[in-house]
């Protein structure tokens, strides 16, 4: 059955390692189609841990990534823009 149209709080997943990543001068976050080459995504580095993977602030979400090539350039409050092929979404109940 189609899904009820209704609000849903859901887990964010990229299902992909980022092919593309880089550093964005100002603030500014959110999620929008990248003119058919998937998803940007924008946010601000909250945490980076050893195995590369970069703990990204979006507005009230956390996503976690796993970045290209370790994530040696990035810095805590950095803000940074990557692009994905999509996204995968599991809802889940509070």
């Amino acid at each position: 059955m189609p899904p009820e149209t209704k609000a849903y709080d859901v887990e964010f997943e990229v299902p992909d390692v980022v092919r593309s990543w880089g550093l964005v001068p100002s603030p500014g976050w959110g999620i929008e189609d990248a003119d058919g080459a998937g998803l940007s995504i924008t946010g601000v580095v909250e945490r980076i841990d050893d195995d590369s993977v970069v703990t990204l602030r979006i507005q009230a979400d956390v996503l976690m990534v796993e970045m290209p090539d370790g994530a040696g350039e990035v810095a805590y409050g950095d803000w940074l823009k990557f692009v994905v092929s999509g996204l995968e979404l599991f809802p889940y109940e509070l």
